[in-house]
């Protein structure tokens, strides 16, 4: 091991690197650790300090502004019986310090061992490393490993939902996973891509579109309440309301909607709400696999339905393509007058 006793005399880091859990055949795992030595290759005299106040036996918990360098050290040469990397959670953690939603002063951080080796917090030193930012994190001296490895790794991260209904939302556990599909619409809908939410942008968007989740969900249930054989499940007729109402219908709208198709209603003839209604009730008596549409496709369809009902449009006949048509939306083209302005 290094020999940090007085980290201010410099002198390259002669460490036998640690190779158990950051040696990778992935493409994305070789670049982190090419990367990760350049980093630390490039560290300083206040790096180094770092990295013994770091490691220090008897300091107990305080906090450690961590740099970049400081954080590659650690995890290259002082990390030799930790978990195998999860290059999935880097690429959250790095994007949270890019965001600038990285929180130092929450009471999870980094542990070292009495033998003076990292002992926690090894997804947490890499992406700071990688992102190339300082981070402030609470840093515990003199942890057994058995202990965390025993008890904190055994333990499971809270989810968005649980956040939620935490900070005092009686439907959070229920509107999370609701925003989560709502906002992977709406982004998949503008962009052509599919994106994968971190919890901590699951629960910013379901606060900032709380009353649309709320109503959305309160639609939902009520409108399978004394249906017999509703063509959309609870979960699909909340987020088919969802997408109505962050597209620019109101409640009563919205709600009339639904109701009408999941009781099989046409207000006027050719109404596609009956041939949406006929196509998802044969896909929900299917037995065969090939007969039963994906999630998605019931969705779009509904959506489709929805922008034709509100157009008083008629058809006998519904298809939808994803490549052709993208993702449909229940917003009007803008009158020409308008457009023109």
């Amino acid at each position: 091991m290094v020999d940090y006793t007085n980290p201010a005399a410099g002198g390259a880091v002669n460490a036998t690197p640690v190779e158990d859990n950051l040696d990778g055949t992935s493409k994305k795992m070789v670049e982190m650790k090419r990367k990760l030595q350049q980093i630390a290759a490039q560290a300083t005299n206040e790096d180094h300090a770092i990295v013994a106040e770091f490691l220090r036996c008897g300091a107990g918990s305080r906090r450690l502004r961590i740099t970049p360098s400081a954080a590659a050290i650690i995890v290259l040469y002082h990390n030799p019986k930790n978990r195998h990397v999860s290059v999935t959670k880097i690429e959250f953690l790095c994007g949270v310090i890019d965001d600038g939603d990285w929180r130092g002063t929450h009471h999870q951080g980094g542990a070292a061992t009495p033998e003076g080796t990292l002992g926690d917090g090894q997804h947490r030193l890499i992406s700071c490393a990688l992102s190339g930012q300082a981070i402030e994190m609470l840093v515990t001296s003199d942890v057994p490993f058995d202990d965390i490895m025993d008890v904190v790794d055994q333990m499971l991260p809270r989810l968005p939902g649980q956040a939620l209904r935490m900070r005092g939302w009686e439907r959070g556990e229920e509107a999370a996973p609701l925003a989560d599909k709502l906002a992977q619409y709406v982004h998949q809908r503008e962009h052509g891509i599919k994106p994968r939410l971190s919890g901590l942008k699951i629960q910013r968007f379901s606060r900032e579109n709380q009353e649309v989740l709320d109503q959305a969900i309160e639609i939902g249930e009520k409108s399978r309440e004394n249906v017999t054989k509703p063509c959309l499940t609870k979960a699909e007729a909340s987020l088919v309301a969802a997408i109505c109402m962050f597209d620019g219908w109101d409640y009563t709208q919205t709600a009339g909607f639904i109701a009408l198709v999941q009781q099989g209603i046409a207000p006027y003839e050719k109404c596609p709400i009956l041939v949406l209604d006929k196509k998802l009730s044969k896909s929900n008596e299917a037995s065969n696999s090939k007969e039963i549409l994906p999630t998605l496709t019931r969705i779009a369809l509904t959506i489709k339905v929805a922008n034709m009902y509100q157009k008083k449009q008629a058809t006998d006949r519904l298809d939808w393509n994803l490549k052709q048509e993208g993702l449909p939306t229940v917003r009007c083209d803008p009158p020409l007058a308008a457009a023109a302005e």
